[in-house]
């Protein structure tokens, strides 16, 4: 074989075809992910009062925004209480990631009445989330008629 025959066919071999095969095996053998962060586990407690005298008692859950908007839904429900006392303080511990998101929200009336992000986290809110980590959150009445009040005063809630 000439030499300018077996540069042709040496080409041939490692040319584009032979350049896709090989990013091909790479991109097999280390697959594409984002950065991954590491997942520091914090506990944090909610404290939410029932201050409306109406003999209901509003459910209460925690979710993990962060977990939601990677849609990873079946770990964003942190948990679902119902308070069972007016005007009674309700403490309710979680842990969670250190950085996630964690926001409340509160309903009766299968959620045509609510507070925060309401049932499921299905409403906007502005004053409902917190970062997680070991800073104690500040606690929340449930006020009638769906507005709440925390140790700065009356907060708008919904959407």
């Amino acid at each position: 074989m000439k030499k300018g025959a077996m540069m042709a066919r040496a080409r041939g071999c490692y040319g584009a075809g032979g350049m896709l095969l090989a990013l091909a095996f790479l991109m097999a053998s280390c697959p594409l992910k984002g950065p991954e962060r590491e997942e520091t586990r914090s506990a944090m407690t909610f404290t939410f009062i029932d201050a409306c005298n109406d003999n209901v008692g509003p459910a209460i859950g925690l979710y993990d925004v962060t977990k939601i908007k990677a849609h990873r839904e079946d770990e964003s429900i942190l948990g679902e209480y119902i308070l069972r006392g007016v005007e009674a303080p309700e403490e309710v511990g979680i842990e969670c990631v250190r950085g996630d998101y964690i926001c409340y929200g509160a309903w009766v009336d299968e959620g045509r009445s609510f507070w925060g992000c309401g049932r499921e986290c299905r409403e906007a809110c502005d004053s409902c989330c917190v970062s997680c980590d070991d800073v104690p959150v500040r606690p929340v009445r449930l006020l009638c008629g769906g507005g709440i009040e925390n140790q700065y005063g009356r907060a708008p809630s919904g959407p």
